[in-house]
């Protein structure tokens, strides 16, 4: 199986390969739900890997992607993210992912300036997962992130190898509230953007099922399904796992 029929099999809400040559990004998951693009976009950037040949690069704070406030992508539970992601490893805070309703984060998923993941999705102030992931992240290769939330812990999986287990505050439900979904940026809930320096960007999905590890394995291991030369980051031994209840800094 190819890399995007791997992806295909399990049933996706939105897949966006980013092999789009311009203007908006085509969700190739059969649903029709395009990721509308805006700002500095350098299309047909080089792709993950054999699995996709093109990529492309946020290239700077006004660069985004976006749905507009919708039931469809309300965070339930469980739910997975998953994309490929590449940036030289300098200090900078990143977003990846957010879902964000008069000034609530419901979801923020990014990467911290000393290039640690980081994640928070939100039910109530009493219910809630909020944490920084064990290890550095950027390093200039490849990187295939999945991020997992269930009812009691959100997982972090880089490339196939779970790093970190953030544990819940109470328990995490479905969010009840629409709002817009951006990728490769946040919104900040009074109609302007959180971003940050330049990030290039490939293969993103987003599922209202739980991908075990077995299959985030197989997604890795179909990048280069058709079976020529690819490098990819390396993954070498997996971070311990370490458990985090409360992150100090999130964004209110």
């Amino acid at each position: 199986m190819t890399y995007a029929t791997t992806v295909l099999a399990d049933s996706p809400l939105a897949y966006w390969k980013f092999d789009d040559s311009s203007g908006d990004f085509t969700d190739s998951s059969g649903n029709s739900r395009t990721l509308s693009a805006s700002g500095s976009i350098s299309y047909s950037q080089a792709g993950m890997g054999v699995g996709s040949e093109y990529a492309v690069k946020f290239n700077n704070t006004s660069a985004r992607g976006k749905v507009a406030s919708n039931s469809w992508h309300r965070i339930t539970i469980p739910f997975t993210i998953e994309m490929w992601t590449k940036r030289a490893a300098t200090a900078a805070l990143v977003y990846l992912m957010g879902r964000r309703l008069s000034g609530s984060n419901l979801l923020t998923l990014g990467v911290e300036s000393s290039n640690k993941l980081f994640g928070y999705c939100y039910t109530d102030g009493s219910n809630y997962v909020d944490g920084g992931a064990s290890g550095t992240f950027w390093d200039g290769n490849w990187k295939h992130l999945v991020v997992t939330i269930e009812a009691s812990a959100m997982k972090f999986y880089v490339n196939a190898s779970l790093t970190t287990t953030i544990t819940s505050v109470g328990t995490v439900s479905s969010q009840a509230s629409d709002a817009e979904l951006v990728v490769c940026s946040a919104s900040n809930g009074s109609g302007g953007y959180l971003s940050g320096p330049s990030c290039t960007a490939d293969e993103f999905a987003i599922y209202n099922t739980l991908l075990s590890s077995t299959r985030i394995t197989a997604h890795y291991d179909a990048r280069d399904a058709v079976g020529t030369a690819y490098t990819a980051g390396v993954a070498g031994a997996a971070t311990p796992a370490g458990t985090i209840t409360k992150r100090t800094n999130k964004i209110v």
